[in-house]
């Protein structure tokens, strides 16, 4: 009787312990993410209680809310599945056998009012200057790229 009353002891705790690992995963893992997709590609994903939409540069587009689940430290979701690491940094990393994204949080999601850049472009060469891809020089080139002639910002002093 002692045996059982340990070992359902230990099933409870356990289980409990399981419980408050997974929230914790859940809790560190909802929110707005940057990364780069297997192809070379900014991406965003924005991940809510139960659901989640990934946004991709090379779409221009969501590509959808999709369900998710977590068991097991393991992100399911579209049938795929990814091992989630918390970094101590506060970068998440999720892999598979065929991927491996580092993603940052999202921090900033404004859009700019000014210039009427999409905000998702502004997120993208802030990602990519911060984390060495690009030069900030590269970045402007492209920002203004986006921008349409009659309101470009005139320059009268090189910036480079």
């Amino acid at each position: 009787m002692k045996l059982l009353t340990i070992f359902l002891s230990f099933c409870f705790l356990f289980s409990c312990y399981s419980a408050e690992k997974k929230d914790s995963v859940n809790e560190k893992l909802v929110g707005n993410w940057a990364f780069i997709d297997s192809n070379g590609k900014y991406s965003e994903i924005y991940i809510e209680s139960g659901s989640l939409s990934i946004y991709n540069e090379e779409f221009c587009n969501s590509l959808g809310e999709m369900n998710y689940n977590i068991k097991n430290d393991s992100l399911y979701f579209n049938g795929l599945s990814y091992f989630i690491e918390v970094r101590s940094c506060g970068r998440i990393n999720l892999r598979n056998q065929d991927n491996n994204l580092l993603m940052d949080r999202i921090t900033v999601l404004e859009s700019d009012t000014i210039n009427s850049i999409n905000p998702f472009y502004l997120r993208r060469c802030s990602y990519l200057v911060d984390n060495g891809i690009i030069s900030v020089k590269d970045a402007i080139q492209y920002l203004n790229s986006l921008l349409s002639d009659n309101i470009k910002p005139v320059e009268t002093i090189p910036l480079f």
